[in-house]
């Protein structure tokens, strides 16, 4: 009899003491899941026009009304990283700052969902073919859900109709298969950056003129047609003005190759040094008496006119340099 009863007794205390530990991990349970953080969602990308894009990054989403958030670019390389965790997609995003001329540039982009999500001229062009060929403000600045989900359904067949439209000028950096919104991008100055470093996509009023930054060349001209969201170029691309920029790492480019001016008057020169982030060069001008030139790459024309040469040389590799032509005339 007494072993049975130390052997109910030990069951008892067993079973009490397991009740207990289940008792108590399902409390710790409940507990870490009260606590337990959502599942951290980000947009990140690179805002950048060839030179990164030194600013802000803001993004609207579909919620009524809209939620929004703005970040820093970093402006060593234009990325940007945005915790979307609290929003609802699709998402609308603007990049403000200056570029690499010091002029204040704004470009736009899209993304369904969180992820990468890059922010250059074809991502701007992209976002007003998608939006009819107005103005992608008018989808920022009030964003609503039929908008967005509208873009949504446009923006993938607008990106391929650009990819297409302009696979000359993409293949002629390499950048044929880039996807330039969701695609691995940086602002190194190399293919499809290098290519936005030496032509401009200028966008407005429901066209794109696409110039030759080196000699203020026309690429094309086209216009958005509203009722399809694709491109109408004006006669072909002239492939003859695209820029042909030796890729070799170090290489520098000057911007323009040659320029008219009158005297005393000013131009800021822009250069590139493909393939690196170091973007440092010296500026010099060739003649005595042929005016100044200042660090940042603002040229004074002399009093006398006459025919200068402006060289840009890298600082990384002196033997690497870039000359520019430059003709001044007496001013009127």
């Amino acid at each position: 009899m007494k072993t049975t009863v130390k052997q109910l007794i030990t069951s008892s205390l067993f079973l009490i003491f397991a009740t207990a530990l289940l008792l108590g991990g399902c409390g710790s349970s409940d507990s870490d899941s009260g606590t337990a953080s959502k599942t951290t969602e980000k947009i990140t990308g690179i805002a950048a026009t060839g030179a990164p894009l030194s600013g802000t990054v803001t993004v609207k989403d579909s919620s009524t009304p809209s939620k929004e958030l703005s970040v820093q670019t970093n402006a060593a390389d234009g990325s940007f990283s945005c915790d979307v965790s609290a929003m609802s997609g699709p998402f609308i995003l603007k990049a403000s700052g200056s570029s690499a001329s010091g002029e204040n540039t704004v470009l736009y982009s899209f993304t369904e969902t969180a992820g990468t999500v890059n922010i250059n001229p074809l991502s701007n062009l992209a976002v007003t073919q998608a939006n009819g060929g107005a103005d992608p403000a008018t989808v920022f600045d009030s964003p609503t859900t039929t908008k967005l989900q509208n873009m949504k359904s446009n923006i993938s067949s607008c990106v391929s109709d650009i990819k297409s439209k302009f696979s000359s000028l993409l293949t002629e950096y390499n950048a044929q298969n880039s996807d330039f919104i969701k695609g691995s991008y940086r602002a190194d100055h190399t293919g499809l950056d290098l290519m936005f470093d030496v032509t401009n996509f200028k966008t407005a009023n429901g066209s794109v003129t696409v110039t030759n930054t080196t000699d203020n060349s026309t690429i094309c001209t086209a216009s958005i047609n509203s009722s399809n969201n694709t491109l109408s170029i004006s006669g072909q691309l002239n492939t003859s003005n695209i820029p042909k920029i030796a890729q070799n790492a170090g290489n520098v480019i000057i911007m323009p190759k040659n320029k008219n001016m009158s005297t005393g008057s000013k131009w800021l020169f822009l250069s590139v040094v493909t393939g690196t982030l170091d973007q440092s060069v010296t500026w010099s001008v060739a003649e005595t008496g042929g005016g100044t030139i200042t660090n940042a790459g603002l040229y004074t024309a002399p009093a006398t006119p006459g025919t200068y040469h402006v060289t840009a040389t890298s600082v990384k590799d002196s033997s690497k340099s870039a000359t520019a032509t430059v003709t001044v005339t007496a001013a009127n």
